[in-house]
């Protein structure tokens, strides 16, 4: 049963969230797909609302008003738990790839 998040949350931030948290916790209950299912539509949320393709400096701020290296603390901690249900279900390569 799928949960029908695009009527529960008020903006991106709230629906981010919810889906990690979630995706990890699919991680921890043995869903691996699942989760992964999950945890990409963080990654998606965040490339969307908050990713700036400029060069990394700590002068460049967002619409939202964080720093471009806080984007991709955030980035980087999706992937890795990506990586990691990558690695649980056997799919070596596609972790790889998500730890890179």
């Amino acid at each position: 049963k799928e949960i029908k998040t695009e009527i529960q949350f008020e903006n991106y931030k709230q629906r981010a969230l919810f889906n990690f948290h979630y995706g990890k916790l699919l991680i921890h209950q043995g869903e691996y797909k699942k989760s992964i299912t999950y945890l990409k539509k963080v990654t998606d949320l965040y490339y969307e609302n908050e990713y700036d393709k400029k060069e990394p400096s700590e002068k460049i701020k967002l619409p939202n008003n964080l720093p471009y290296f806080e984007i991709h603390d955030k980035l980087a901690l999706v992937h890795s738990y990506i990586g990691l249900a990558h690695q649980q279900s056997g799919l070596y390569v596609e972790a790889l790839n998500s730890f890179k």
